[in-house]
């Protein structure tokens, strides 16, 4: 069986959000398509969920994956949409991925990868 280079990538990323998630109560990650991946963190505020999305960013940014054809970086850097609402107000899971969708686009569109953008309700 072949692995390539993309597949490889994605793994080694998928594992580092895992493992970032799993020392969380009710964290949760998972591949969304494509390239992305959707991380579920309820129960923090907003101000914990910014931190951990920032620590993930350095976090993939260490492991040093290659990546000779990206102009921003050598290595493989991640942009994060980030959408927080409050317990109890109701919003629909698909308003929930359309604003962290549009949080992710704003953070690709801002000068390059490795940014976070924070969204609330």
């Amino acid at each position: 069986m072949v692995i390539k280079k993309g597949d490889e990538c994605l793994k080694q990323v998928a594992q580092a959000l895992d493992k970032q998630l799993h020392a969380l109560p009710d964290g949760l990650a998972a591949r969304y398509g494509g390239e992305e991946f959707v991380c579920l963190i309820p129960k923090l505020s907003k101000g914990e969920v910014g931190q951990i999305a920032n620590e993930i960013n350095q976090l993939i940014e260490q492991l040093k994956i290659a990546h000779e054809k990206s102009p921003v970086s050598n290595y493989v850097t991640i942009s994060i949409g980030v959408f927080t609402a409050i317990l109890g107000k109701h919003i629909d899971k698909d308003n929930m991925l359309k604003q962290a969708d549009e949080a992710l686009y704003q953070a690709k569109d801002k000068g390059g990868r490795n940014q976070v953008i924070l969204r609330e309700r």
